[in-house]
C-alpha cells in the first residue's frame, strides 16, 4: 500500500516541481502538487471503497427476494 504524504508537504512538493521545471508558475506547481496528493489519496482509499461496494452488494442481494 503506498504511503500518502500529508497535506503539509504541499509546499515542499511545489518547490520540488518548481525546481525541476522552472518555467512553471508557482500557481501551476501548486496545482500539480495538489493533483499528486489527490491521486495518492484516491489510490489509498480505493481498496476500502471496493470493499464497501462489495459489502453493499451482498447486503442488497440478501434483502432482495429471490425470483420464484
Amino acid at each position: 500500500m503506498p504511503i500518502t504524504p500529508p497535506r503539509e508537504v504541499v509546499p515542499a512538493l511545489t518547490a520540488a516541481i518548481g525546481a525541476e521545471v522552472p518555467e512553471l508558475a508557482a500557481d501551476e506547481a501548486t496545482v500539480r502538487a495538489n493533483r499528486i496528493l489527490s491521486e495518492a489519496e484516491e489510490q489509498r482509499d480505493a481498496p476500502h471503497e471496493r470493499h464497501v461496494a462489495a459489502v453493499e452488494a451482498r447486503l442488497q442481494a440478501h434483502e432482495t427476494p429471490a425470483a420464484v
